[in-house]
């Protein structure tokens, strides 16, 4: 089985977490949004000035690796002292349906019970039903059904939380 490595991404990797995002949300999202949103939403938010930015405020980015191969990555946020955001988790679907997801909720959830957080959350699309199942199966509970704008488009999410016992 090959070996899962998560580890610290650094603002000169702001160019590279792009193009995985891209290629990812290019590979996953065009049967659930229109390409018009993937394209101004993958320019809002993984543009390397953004990704910067949010690194020097308190996100962590993460790489997610499979025996030395980047296959995805993560960014959380520790809001309140007391709650982790999970901003962004994404696998290239070539890797979905090995346990790579699941391998990254458990590390999610160490790193906000290390950092003291007593709850997890997150927005998933409602369209994306394979995320949703996953991260039901990880005993995450939709707590609020959300339609808000983004720039010129709506996004239909869940929020999903996790509480820490």
């Amino acid at each position: 089985m090959p070996m899962l490595t998560i580890r610290p991404a650094l603002p000169s990797d702001a160019v590279a977490l792009q193009a995985l995002a891209r290629a990812i949300w290019n590979a996953v999202y065009p049967s659930i949004i229109t390409q018009a949103q993937i394209d101004f939403m993958l320019e809002q938010m993984y543009n390397p000035a953004q990704i910067a930015t949010e690194m020097d405020t308190g996100y962590r980015w993460k790489w997610v690796e499979s025996d030395g191969v980047a296959i995805g990555f993560i960014s959380t946020l520790i809001e309140n002292g007391d709650t982790l955001k999970v901003s962004k988790i994404y696998l290239d679907p070539s890797h979905h349906g090995k346990g790579f997801g699941q391998e990254v909720l458990n590390h999610i959830e160490a790193s906000a019970r290390r950092a003291g957080a007593t709850s997890i959350y997150l927005f998933v699309n409602r369209s994306n039903q394979r995320a949703v199942k996953a991260y039901q199966r990880a005993r995450y509970e939709i707590v609020a059904t959300l339609d808000q704008p983004f720039g010129s488009f709506v996004l239909n999410d869940f929020k999903m939380q996790k509480r820490l016992s």
